[in-house]
């Protein structure tokens, strides 16, 4: 009889254990799978995190969809740095086509029987605007141009048609009553040096030759006004 209690007892301690262990496993399972939740989402937004990227604006006006491509395929054209300036001292302007660089020079034959050198405007600020007459969104923006050139700022326009023949050039300037200058780039060399790539494309230069704005694509009246304040007052 004793022994037949013993094993009664032990069966007993038996189904016990077996129900604890059982109970335990759900909360082993549970805590084993939200382990394993954490540890992807952590993985994840750190597999993510590189991704992230801020998206900054360029220059105004560099949109393409109303903008007309250069004939050819112009070279790019680039700055060099010019040197480390001494303490106290102003570093010289480098030649190049960004923010405040100095415009690389040329000379245009123009629609007057002149040659222009656009270092001799220099104290004058400059828009220089290449353009051609089967580009819309450049006869687009031209009325304003001429608005802004009757207007009598102290800046100088200087129109540089692309490729085209000067009596086309000419014939559709009179039909359309434009007087501002207007200069014939015949091979694209002008274009070139500047890297158009795109017209209508315009770079304001102030008085001491430096690049303030650069657009490509039209320009609006109220565009040309801010422009042409800006560069009549950093000429005072």
């Amino acid at each position: 009889m004793k022994k037949l209690k013993k094993l009664m007892r032990r069966r007993k301690e038996r189904q016990v254990n077996v129900l604890r262990t059982s109970d335990k496993l759900p909360i082993r399972r549970f805590l084993a799978v939200s382990g394993l939740a954490v540890l992807l989402a952590v993985t994840g937004c750190a597999a993510q995190a590189p991704n992230r990227t801020q998206t900054t604006k360029n220059s105004p006006g560099q949109g393409t969809a109303s903008v007309q491509p250069a004939p050819g395929k112009p070279a790019g054209s680039s700055g060099t740095s010019g040197g480390t300036a001494a303490a106290g001292q102003t570093a010289p302007a480098v030649v190049g086509l960004g923010i405040g660089d100095l415009a690389p020079d040329f000379s245009v034959p123009m629609s007057d029987g002149n040659t222009l050198k656009l270092s001799s405007l220099r104290g004058k600020p400059v828009l220089l605007n290449f353009w051609a007459t089967w580009c819309p969104p450049c006869r687009m923006e031209m009325p304003d141009i001429q608005k802004i050139f009757k207007e009598n700022y102290p800046v100088q326009i200087v129109g540089v048609n692309l490729k085209e023949e000067p009596m086309t050039v000419e014939g559709f300037l009179s039909r359309n009553g434009y007087t501002y200058p207007v200069g014939f780039d015949l091979k694209g060399k002008i274009a070139s040096l500047y890297n158009v790539s795109g017209i209508p494309t315009s770079y304001a230069i102030d008085a001491k030759g430096i690049i303030r704005h650069v657009q490509t694509g039209p320009l609006t009246y109220a565009e040309l006004s801010q422009w042409f304040r800006e560069l009549t007052q950093s000429a005072k």
